[in-house]
């Protein structure tokens, strides 16, 4: 499955991208598995709320969708994910609001610009890789 055989080395960090309920059901199960120093998520663009609850990540970044056709980024959406990052202390990274031009609206979000980074596992906090049960498509 991987070039370094069963075991993750320690700088590998692995991720995701989530936009919405459906796909964090789909795709955070697995990720909450890999034995990886760092498991993030990008919630990029984020277009609906979705739950941590139940998932092994340490870093979050969120943002709103950039460009011509861009698809607004709900307030309650970003704020939702920086609470549940908060309190199950995961790493928040707030990274834009989006927009046509997204540097216009900026990065804050009540008044705090969000730029969190994770703290990576060591190897002896890593699990072996034949622990990892991959669905089946």
């Amino acid at each position: 499955m991987t070039p370094w055989g069963m075991q993750f080395p320690a700088n590998v960090w692995i991720g995701t991208t989530v936009e919405n309920r459906q796909y964090a059901e789909e795709r955070l199960p697995t990720l909450s598995e890999i034995p990886a120093a760092v498991r993030f998520v990008s919630a990029e663009p984020l277009l609906e709320d979705f739950d941590l609850t139940d998932y092994r990540i340490d870093w979050l970044i969120a943002g709103g969708e950039s460009g011509t056709n861009y698809r607004p980024v709900s307030p309650d959406h970003v704020r939702s994910l920086r609470d549940q990052c908060t309190t199950r202390n995961i790493a928040f990274f707030f990274k834009q609001w989006g927009g046509r031009f997204p540097k216009k609206n900026g990065r804050e979000l009540d008044g705090y610009q969000w730029s969190e980074l994770p703290i990576p596992r060591v190897p002896s906090q890593m699990l072996d890789i034949d622990s990892i049960r991959v669905p089946r498509a």
